[in-house]
């Protein structure tokens, strides 16, 4: 007689209709958000002339998101020859703080039930 075995995986969870598409905007939402941040870390790295309209409009897009971590670690400028760029450490602490609201946002999203994985052992 086959015994049945019944496995709740934590990390496995079923989403309802619902969920699924609060999830999806989370992550477009999140997606557009890193993006603009990530983009805007690569053009003050390289050293992009804040001075071209399309730089400023990016850094415009970007100044609200990037706004309440700007005074909390400074940002390092780098010097090559006559090529200068900054690391900004700001915007690589919105990334992150926005990759872990996102990860929130999801798991509330989720309904909590489990996902039965099951086997039969003879």
């Amino acid at each position: 007689m086959p015994h049945v075995l019944v496995h709740h995986h934590p990390l496995a969870r079923r989403l309802s209709g619902v969920s699924v598409i609060l999830s999806d905007i989370v992550w477009v939402v999140f997606t557009l958000i890193e993006s603009l941040l990530l983009i805007r870390f690569i053009f003050r790295l390289l050293g992009a002339n804040a001075a071209a309209p399309f730089t400023q409009f990016l850094y415009s897009l970007a100044q609200p998101f990037v706004a309440p971590f700007l005074e909390v670690f400074p940002a390092t400028r780098l010097f090559v020859g006559s090529w200068s760029g900054v690391v900004d450490w700001s915007t690589l602490l919105a990334i992150l703080v926005y990759y872990v609201i996102a990860l929130l946002l999801l798991q509330v999203f989720s309904t909590g039930e489990d996902i039965a994985v099951t086997s039969t052992k003879e």
